[in-house]
């Protein structure tokens, strides 16, 4: 009976109601006088929710975790999925608590001490490759990267991150190209807005990624919808960047805003 089986699991009989109702739990077969009966599977499954109820997940994760009513999860699996998904956030709650202190004590975030995630993942999956990145390259990534790090962006911005660096592992003549496109970029901080090359970059930006299937290739598989949230993270990029780089910037999204449109 329900009240039994709440007793048991240290839960109320309304939340296994609920539970029915959203379709976490099958709705039991019942006796003939109309009481619910329970299976061990059943048990189990109230158990799993109940378990990941406590780590703080909402129903409609839980529901996501453990698939449709019926499903068999084995919840040690479960857990070591959220352990990895905990750690990773551990460790970009170290790195923006590692930057704070460094800017309370007055530090550049992007001065030596906390290298940005994408630096650490450039140097890790590009060997060789990075390690001839021109110095200013090197310096103006670091600063960009490090920026944007200060802020607490959605979980896509790591995963958007990883994809970049992976796929330009793998993509060595496009990612020599890009290389070169962010050196004229660099030799731009120090121009005025109306410099010509700045121009002559964005359409070379542009033709970039239009023979390119980059942008296309990183917008699959991660978690980073257009909306509100891109919008900030594209003004906090180009907030960090000098006039003559921010003017290049903004008409290399006009550009693709443009060719967006006509496909």
């Amino acid at each position: 009976m329900i009240g039994e089986v709440a007793e048991l699991l240290g839960i109320t009989p309304k939340a296994i109601r609920h539970y029915e109702k959203l379709g976490l739990i099958e709705k039991p077969r019942r006796s003939e006088p109309g009481y619910r009966l329970y299976t061990a599977d059943d048990l189990l499954r109230l158990h799993q929710i109940k378990r990941l109820r406590s780590l703080g997940l909402s129903l409609d994760r839980t529901k996501g975790i453990l698939g449709a009513s019926g499903s068999h999860v084995e919840l040690g699996s479960v857990l070591q999925a959220l352990l990895g998904e905990v750690e990773s956030h551990i460790e970009q709650l170290e790195r923006r608590r590692d930057l704070l202190k460094r800017m309370l004590a007055g530090d550049d975030p992007s001065e030596e001490g906390g290298e940005p995630y994408m630096l650490e993942l450039a140097r890790r999956h590009l060997g060789g490759r990075f390690r001839e990145v021109a110095p200013g390259v090197l310096e103006q990534e670091k600063r960009f990267w490090a920026t944007l790090d200060a802020f607490r962006w959605p979980r896509g911005y790591e995963e958007f991150q990883e994809a970049l660096v992976l796929y330009l592992a793998d993509h060595p003549e496009e990612y020599e190209e890009l290389l070169a496109l962010e050196e004229r970029l660099v030799a731009l901080a120090d121009q005025i807005e109306d410099f010509r090359e700045v121009e002559q970059l964005a359409e070379d930006y542009a033709a970039y990624f239009e023979k390119s299937p980059l942008p296309e290739r990183l917008s699959r598989g991660v978690a980073w919808e257009s909306g509100p949230l891109e919008t900030a993270l594209s003004g906090v990029a180009l907030n960090a960047m000098s006039p003559a780089q921010k003017k290049c910037m903004e008409l290399l999204q006009e550009r693709l805003a443009e060719a967006g449109a006509e496909r």
